[in-house]
Order: C-alpha cells, then sequence, then structure tokens
C-alpha cells in the first residue's frame, strides 16, 4: 500500500455505504488524528461503530484498523493540501506536485492489483490470435492505437477501427476469428459493452481493460485486465488523466512480456521496423 493512502480512500468515496462515507470523510478531514483514536474513539466521532471501522479499513485493502493507523502516520509529513482536488488558487508547482503524486499513485496501486497470471493468460492469447482487433472511445482510443503501434512493430496483425459498425462487421465476418481487446476506463461505455456481446456472441475470445470490476464489460471478458482509477465523472478530478495513464501502463506491461516471451524474434523485428523508418523518412 503505497504512501497516498488518502487518494485510496478518496478514490472509492463513490463505492462506499453511507456508514463508510462518515468514517472516509472524517479521516479524509483529519488524517493526522486518526493514529491516537482507537477504534472505539472512531467510531464515537462518526457515528458508526467499532466493527464499521474495522470492515472499513479492510474494504480498504489493509488488514485492520492498526495497519489504516500505520500507513495515516506514513503520510502525517506530507502537505495534506496535495490530496485535494484541482483548485483554482493552486500555482504551478502545487499542480506538478498534486498530478505527480496522483499517477504515482495509480501506477503503483495498478502495479500491485494486477494478476501475473491474467497477465501471461492475455499474452498467450495475444500470441495464439491469428489477429487483434482493438476498440476504444474517447480516451480508451488512444489506448487502443497505443496498443496497435506497440505490437505492430513485432509484426503482431492489429487493428484499430474508430466505427463501431464497422468492427461490428470485422467482428462477424473476419475469418479465422480475431481476438477482440476492448478498453474502456468504466467499463460501462454503451458501444464498447455492445461489441463484447456481439464477439462473445460469434465465438470470439475477448479480453477487457477496465478500471472497474463490477462493470458489465468486465464480466464479458474471457480474460480481464484491471487498472485503478478513480470512477466518480460527477467531480472535476485528475482521474481522466490518471486512468489513461494507467490504461497505457497495462499495454505497456502485456507488450514487454509479450516481447520478452520470444525475446531474439521479437527483437529482430524491433530492430528492423527501427531501421526501415530510418532509412525511408
Amino acid at each position: 500500500m503505497p504512501k497516498s493512502i488518502l487518494i485510496t480512500i478518496q478514490s472509492k468515496l463513490t463505492d462506499f455505504s453511507s456508514t463508510e462515507v462518515r468514517i472516509a470523510q472524517f479521516i479524509l478531514d483529519n488524517p493526522t488524528e486518526i493514529p491516537h483514536l482507537n477504534t472505539a474513539e472512531l467510531a464515537e466521532k462518526t457515528g458508526t461503530s467499532p466493527s464499521s471501522v474495522v470492515r472499513f479499513a479492510r474494504k480498504i485493502g489493509l488488514k485492520g484498523y492498526t495497519e489504516l493507523q500505520m500507513e495515516l502516520t506514513r503520510v502525517e509529513s506530507i502537505d495534506e493540501r496535495l490530496y485535494d482536488e484541482i483548485n483554482p488558487k493552486d500555482n504551478t508547482t502545487t499542480l506538478k506536485q498534486k498530478l505527480a503524486l496522483r499517477i504515482n499513485h495509480s501506477i503503483t496501486t495498478t502495479s500491485e492489483s494486477l494478476s501475473n497470471k491474467a497477465l501471461d493468460q492475455v499474452v498467450t492469447a495475444i500470441e495464439s490470435a491469428s489477429h487483434v482487433i482493438v476498440y476504444g472511445l474517447g480516451a480508451s482510443g488512444l489506448v487502443a492505437q497505443d496498443f496497435v503501434q506497440k505490437f505492430g512493430r513485432v509484426g503482431k496483425a492489429t487493428h484499430f477501427i474508430t466505427d463501431t459498425h464497422q468492427v461490428a462487421v470485422e467482428i462477424e465476418n473476419q475469418l479465422p476469428k480475431p481476438l477482440f481487446f476492448v478498453i474502456s476506463h468504466s467499463g460501462e461505455t454503451k458501444e464498447a459493452i455492445t461489441l463484447a456481446k456481439i464477439a462473445r456472441d460469434r465465438g470470439l475470445k475477448v479480453v477487457t481493460l477496465t478500471s472497474n470490476a463490477t462493470s458489465q464489460l468486465y464480466a464479458l471478458g474471457d480474460y480481464q485486465v484491471l487498472t485503478t482509477g478513480n470512477l466518480n465523472e460527477k467531480a472535476l478530478r485528475a482521474a481522466s488523466t490518471t486512468s489513461l495513464i494507467c490504461q497505457l501502463y497495462a499495454v505497456d506491461l502485456l507488450y514487454y512480456r509479450y516481447v520478452q516471451k520470444k525475446y531474439s524474434f521479437n527483437a529482430k523485428k524491433i530492430q528492423e521496423s527501427y531501421r526501415v523508418v530510418q532509412e525511408n523518412f
């Protein structure tokens, strides 16, 4: 668990029950006070119960309340303003510090949560597929383009199509059947869900890259790559930036693992790709 435990709590606010929100908000407002309170004292201050306090600590990935106190002791020396959202009064230095903190937190938590087994399963699926259709809408489309650019350098046939109808046609008609790799931060993008359903109905294997393990899209994946990120779209947050970085990080991991498994062959492909660009452009 990274030092930025306050960001972890903040990013999960929309997932908490009303009781958990009271505990979370008190911690966010009074982080330096928590190491000096026992469960009963925190429960009294938040109008909850000691058992609720313990369950809250476990819900955010800790073993118990004692570990929560330890984590908050570690962040006591950090300027609490860095955990706030974007503020119009922030100067450029503060903005840099806030964004750096959030990006580091997001990548660290994504790295910790990504299953090695799941990553290897996805790499194997990419290896065995005749070709890969990649889809993402909006910012996720940038990640899809990055996927195509990277895997294209090692000779993997990949296609990124922005026209949703055309993607459906490709899924329907392509033989042999491709692997469908679909990206959505929320996991609730209508187009992504619809295309994943079509792909499954047509017998294609589906890889889902999302930060929402309870989403419709996540459930549709034969293989899932789960990143982290804030899903509260109603607040003005850096989440759109950090979620994009987490997705790009996940694609990088898949690419490096893919290259590593057949290193000599893929290294030669990368060198050839570099040479043809250098010689002709």
